[in-house]
């Protein structure tokens, strides 16, 4: 078995999410975890999935999108991933106030990034799997993730961590 991470917009209306987990588990798939984010074009929807190893990851993009969901993204994930987002911030946390000057890594845990890193000047990235996050003590935070663009959810939350490293 494998496991991934799928995000994709889904349109508000009444059956469309159940159409998604019925075509997932048409292909054999069990989804392991959902949670919602907020992006600038409406709602993200976010599954963890178990799949046969031979369900590709294009197979699950075209899944998904035939099932109606559009900006389909998929990722290998870690069953770690499969923690929740309050518990695994709160355990950052605790690391971030033992070690402020640790926050590129722990931000990088926190989103499931590549790397992060302290920048010095990553000005004009337009790039949505690059998320420049502000200290308040002047200095940012370049954090990177190929393949899955970063949520205003994600955002929030990276700066919400920052703020704890004052």
């Amino acid at each position: 078995m494998a496991l991934w991470r799928i995000r994709a917009a889904l349109e508000d209306e009444p059956g469309r999410l159940a159409a998604i987990t019925a075509a997932i588990a048409a292909c054999g798939c069990n989804v392991f975890g959902f949670s919602v984010q907020t992006h600038e074009g409406g709602p993200v929807d976010e599954f963890f999935v178990s799949t046969p190893e031979e369900i590709s990851r294009f197979r699950l993009i075209e899944t998904v999108s035939r099932a109606g969901g559009t900006q389909v993204t998929a990722v290998p994930a870690d069953p770690h991933d499969l923690v929740d987002a309050p518990t695994k911030a709160l355990q950052l946390a605790a690391a971030l106030l033992a070690a402020p000057d640790t926050l590129p890594d722990i931000m990088a845990d926190l989103l499931g990034a590549d790397d992060a890193w302290w920048d010095e000047g990553t000005e004009g990235v337009a790039d949505a799997t690059v998320l420049i996050v502000p200290v308040p003590d002047g200095r940012r935070v370049a954090v990177v993730r190929q393949g899955l663009p970063f949520t205003m959810t994600e955002a929030a939350r990276a700066g919400a961590l920052a703020a704890l490293g004052r």
